[in-house]
């Protein structure tokens, strides 16, 4: 055909020429045409060869889907051309390492668009060779549920390496199901969220109330997915919290810790870890770090802290070994722990294991976990009370404890429909040391429980929530934490990526005849001011 062409084009300027025309004139168009030519010919090469790249494609991801199929392990099959992965054999593969349906989380009509742009060969090596190295999340840019629950900053922060990882798996299913490949290359996620909040409060036994507009929350997330099997994570978080003056002598912490709040707003590093593992190759995976050792799950539709929080939460920097398949997770880490009970090493750590599973309308998450000394959580270190204890981590002298408290959790979270449930309780397994922290003078052995349960629904056509809870404690007095809270939540999403919270909250204090104290508070104890107290809160937060 191109032989064709080309001989009538000659024809038709031989004539020409013979008409008097410029000789060379006329060769220069002969070769322009004859350029053009071969460049359609390419082309026409190339769409030739796209066709058969999709319907290739097309076969191998409509095959029937199998019973049970787990992908093969791509990035361990050795090197490939471009640092790109291999596409899976067919759709049985194309599901989540627990083995759940891979459409969870993701949007079909974006991804398939998405998939319509990149997918031809030119593209995929300008993805490989050019790729977006800092994007925002969700990765990829596909469209996020309109009310932010699938953002980094809005996923579970406890066993958060492994959440990373599932979703990494995720992903690259995806991917390939659609013929693309994530590049080898440096991936930056970003994320974070803004929250403003406008609260009032009673004070104990009917006392003067007190209000307040505030900044609660500002964070930044950076993931970062080094190759296949490596990533890291750094959250950034506003500290408002103030500084003893007399202490520091430093014209920067000075300021920080005066009255004034907008010195207070410094940024420190709440969590940063490296996770190596692929859970399409391998069910274990390694993380070292500042993390959330995972004691202990949280889970919450409030605005305020959860008494079980308040209590138990543990961020540390530790190291951790971990395993998932098929829905079994567990872990077992190990720390420095700042109570350091004459320990100079390695003195703290612990194991949580558990059970999850998904399916269309529904989900369930139980597990139990054991810490080997509970003295080293937030909630402990820092009780902020304005008298008498103020916590474990005040000074080297009241990290000194006499011996470690042990303690453990048992939490359940279920799906069903538009409700779900949460339940977690913790207790410790013996007493402190009447010296490290009392209860009535003696011992204390604090515990605490909560419950939740919530119902999911749409005002015009904007997702919503309304949950109710109930918590408990006990022998935690000296923690500045009540005995009992009523918990009511509503959140709604009138805008997308952001959450609208109007919470009430009433708590129950100790009896006015209960006392308590702890490490550098004694002689002075906390006395109970019995009675109670209601929070009205109102949160604006935005997700991205």
């Amino acid at each position: 055909m191109k032989k064709i062409i080309l001989g009538v084009i000659s024809a038709c300027f031989i004539t020409t020429m013979a008409s008097g025309a410029n000789q060379n004139e006329a060769f220069a168009r002969i070769n322009d045409l004859n350029n053009q030519t071969q460049h359609l010919q390419c082309e026409v090469d190339k769409l030739r060869a796209e066709l058969n790249r999709m319907q290739r494609i097309k076969r191998v991801c409509h095959r029937p889907r199998m019973a049970r199929c787990h992908a093969p392990c791509h990035p361990c099959q050795g090197s490939h051309s471009l640092g790109f992965y291999p596409p899976f054999p067919n759709r049985s593969n194309c599901m989540g390492a627990g083995g759940e349906p891979l459409e969870a989380g993701f949007v079909d009509n974006a991804f398939n668009e998405y998939a319509r742009i990149w997918s031809t060969p030119q593209n995929l090596l300008l993805l490989a060779a050019m790729g977006a190295t800092v994007t925002t999340s969700p990765f990829l840019g596909l469209r996020s549920a309109f009310d932010a629950s699938d953002l980094i900053v809005n996923l579970p922060t406890m066993n958060e390496d492994l959440r990373f990882l599932k979703e990494n798996v995720k992903l690259r299913r995806k991917l390939a199901c659609q013929g693309l490949r994530l590049p080898d290359r440096p991936i930056i996620e970003l994320g974070g969220k803004i929250e403003g909040i406008i609260f009032a409060q009673d004070d104990w036994n009917n006392g003067p109330r007190r209000s307040d507009i505030n900044l609660s929350s500002a964070r930044l997330d950076v993931l970062v997915q080094v190759s296949h099997a490596v990533l890291g994570f750094l959250a950034l978080n506003m500290d408002n919290s103030t500084f003893d003056l007399l202490n520091n002598s430093s014209l920067d912490i000075q300021l920080a810790g005066s009255s004034n709040r907008v010195f207070n707003s410094r940024v420190f590093v709440s969590r940063a870890f490296v996770t190596i593992g692929d859970l399409d190759c391998f069910p274990v995976y390694f993380t070292i770090g500042q993390m959330f050792v995972p004691f202990g799950r949280y889970a919450s539709n409030m605005v305020t802290s959860t008494l079980t929080v308040a209590l138990a939460r543990t961020n540390e920097r530790a190291v951790l070994l971990g395993y998932y398949k098929d829905g079994v997770y567990a872990s077992v880490y190990a720390f420095k722990g700042d109570s350091d009970v004459d320990s100079a090493g390695v003195n703290a750590g612990g194991v949580n294991f558990g059970f999850e599973k998904t399916w269309s309308d529904g989900s369930i998450n139980i597990g139990a976990g054991y810490i080997g000394n509970i003295a080293d959580s937030t909630g402990i270190q820092v009780t902020g009370n304005g008298v008498g204890f103020f916590g474990l981590g005040l000074n080297d002298f009241t990290e000194d404890l006499i011996h470690n408290v042990p303690a453990y959790d048992v939490h359940g979270e279920f799906a069903f429909g538009k409700f779900s449930l949460f339940a977690e309780y913790i207790q410790t397994t013996r007493s402190f040391e009447t010296i490290d922290l009392s209860f009535n003078g003696r011992g204390a052995k604090p515990s605490a429980s909560n419950v939740e349960l919530a119902y999911n629904f749409k005002v015009a056509d904007k997702p919503a929530s309304l949950a109710v809870g109930h918590g408990t404690t006990s022998e935690a007095l000296a923690l500045n934490l009540p005995k009992e809270s009523f918990l009511a939540a509503f959140n709604i999403s009138i805008w997308k990526n952001t959450i609208e919270s109007l919470e009430f909250r009433h708590d129950e204090n100790y009896d006015s005849s209960d006392f308590a104290g702890g490490r550098g508070a004694i002689p002075v104890v906390v006395n109970s001011a019995g009675g109670s107290r209601n929070t009205y809160t109102l949160q604006v937060g935005v997700y991205f």
